[in-house]
Parts: C-alpha cells; sequence; structure tokens
C-alpha cells in the first residue's frame, strides 16, 4: 500500500505540474483564408467598413487608399496580468507615393476596453489614441499622422490624458513608404511601461519604466488594438503576436493532455495492482 501512495502522489504531482504556468496568448494569423474574421478563439475583429481581415497570414486593420476606417482587434482574455505583462508583435506599414499623406495610426490598449460595437465609431476606437469613455486605460500610441506635428511619434496616455514625458516625436511612416517592424511593451504596476520598437529607424528604446500613475493593476483588464485612417490612408498589418502575463497559473486550473495520459495510465496501474492482490489473497485463502 505504501508504493501504491507514492505512485499516486507521484502521477499527480507530474498532472499539476503540467498545468502551473502563466497565461498567454499567441497568434501567428497562419492558416486562415483571406478575408478571415472569426479566428475562433475569443477574439474580436472589427472594421466600420469591412477593411479588417486577415490578409496573406497576417491581420490587416487599415488598406492604403481607402479612407474613413476604424478597426480594432479584441484579444481574447487573459487571466493573472494584474501582475504584470509583456507583449510582442511585428507590424508592417505602408502608404503609396503621392496619393496622400499616411495616417492615422494604431494603437495597443490595457485595461476597461468597452465590448464590441459599444464606444466611438461602433466600438474601434480612437486608433492612436486608444479607446476612450473608459477608465482604467493604458494606452501605448503610434501617431502616423502629419510629419513634423506635435503629435507624430510615440505616446503613452493613462486615461485619455498624456503621461508627462511620455511623448517621442518620431517618423514612423512617410510618404510612400514601406515600413517593416517590431515592438515588444512592458508593463508593470511598479515600474510603469517600457516601449522597445525596430524598425531600422530612430532609437529602439522609446520608453523605459515610464510611470503610469493612475493605472490600477486589475486582473479582469483586457487588451486591445485599435487603427483607424481619415483623409489620408496607410495599409497597418499586425503580425506574430505574443502576450505573456507572466502571473501566476489561474485559480482554476486546467488539466492539459499530457497531463490526462498521465493521469489514465496511474489509474490502470492502480487497477492492476488491485486486481492482482485480490487474487493472491483468494489464494492464499483456499
Amino acid at each position: 500500500m505504501a508504493a501504491l501512495r507514492i505512485l499516486a502522489g507521484l502521477g499527480f504531482s507530474i498532472v499539476f505540474m503540467s498545468v502551473a504556468i502563466a497565461d498567454n496568448y499567441s497568434q501567428d494569423f497562419d492558416g486562415f483564408d483571406d478575408g478571415t474574421t472569426d479566428l475562433e478563439d475569443g477574439s474580436v475583429i472589427g472594421s466600420s467598413d469591412g477593411t479588417a481581415s486577415v490578409q496573406g497570414g497576417a491581420l490587416r486593420l487599415t488598406q492604403d487608399l481607402v479612407g474613413s476606417t476604424r478597426a480594432s482587434f479584441r484579444l481574447p482574455f487573459i487571466d493573472s496580468s494584474s501582475g504584470g505583462w509583456t507583449m510582442s508583435f511585428d507590424f508592417s506599414l505602408f502608404d503609396s507615393a503621392g496619393a496622400n499623406d499616411p495616417a492615422d495610426g494604431f494603437s495597443v490598449t490595457y485595461g476597461v476596453i468597452p465590448p464590441a460595437g459599444e464606444g466611438p465609431a461602433g466600438g474601434h476606437g480612437n486608433a492612436e489614441e486608444g479607446f476612450g469613455g473608459a477608465t482604467p486605460q493604458l494606452s501605448v500610441e503610434f501617431d502616423t499622422w502629419q510629419l513634423g506635428d506635435a503629435e507624430h511619434g510615440y505616446n503613452v496616455a493613462v486615461n485619455g490624458v498624456d503621461v508627462p514625458g511620455g511623448f517621442v516625436p518620431a517618423d514612423i511612416l512617410l510618404d510612400g513608404e514601406a515600413v517593416n517592424g517590431s515592438a515588444t511593451i512592458v508593463w508593470d504596476p511598479a515600474d510603469g511601461v517600457t516601449l522597445t520598437v525596430n524598425t531600422g529607424r530612430g532609437p529602439a528604446s522609446v520608453f523605459a519604466n515610464l510611470p503610469t500613475p493612475g493605472l490600477a493593476a486589475d486582473d479582469s483588464h483586457t487588451f486591445a488594438f485599435s487603427a483607424r485612417t481619415g483623409g489620408a490612408t496607410e495599409t497597418l498589418t499586425i503580425d506574430n503576436l505574443n502576450v505573456d502575463t507572466g502571473g501566476p497559473p489561474s485559480a482554476v486550473p486546467t488539466v492539459s493532455p499530457a497531463g490526462i495520459g498521465v493521469l489514465l495510465s496511474l489509474f490502470l496501474v492502480l487497477g492492476g495492482v488491485v486486481i492482482l492482490g485480490r487474487k493472491r489473497r483468494l489464494a492464499a485463502s483456499r
């Protein structure tokens, strides 16, 4: 019986080791037909004119020469974000030469985000200025409108208010240009937000541990992208998205397939030992 208890304890340890992982969401948009708007993973893709969809294995939010577009991508709920999180993604921007200036940009928002269909422009937000209307919200903004303008570049806002020291002017996209880059956003409730952008232009480290006063940590917060064009347009795509909360495992763990296999094997072994023991006892009593 002691051996059985040891075997059972070992099996259950293996099972629950398999679920003690941080919450994570990854999406590379591969394997979907062009025009797909439902990834069937709990996310929500939407736009004011149908522009937002999977195209060529990436998520297109806005399109060059298609004006007055508002688009959004709400990620599935990711638990344990109150302890901090890291988001990384690739992005591409394109503006055709001479037709019009690029605009307006996009943002990554974390916090209380209105449900799809509610808020500005059918719930697609204020593009490079986040979603607005609900608080608390952290908005990390990529503004491409009007080269040299006071808002052209990277910006951080909390609850719709620009964070002091949170603006870095940058020519993110020029007229007639295609830009391929990657971005990493790290938020820590104590250290604030860090933004790293690699496009081959300008500093890779945009912000480092920028305080985000007024942003309360809460595991119920969610993530979303928002993008927009107006009279000036650009194509924006997002790809290879990954979000890791790095927090504790969910309070209600789910057993992985590997864990289920271990558990079934354990039950078979225990059943065999019990049957063998009964046969031996019957033989000894005769």
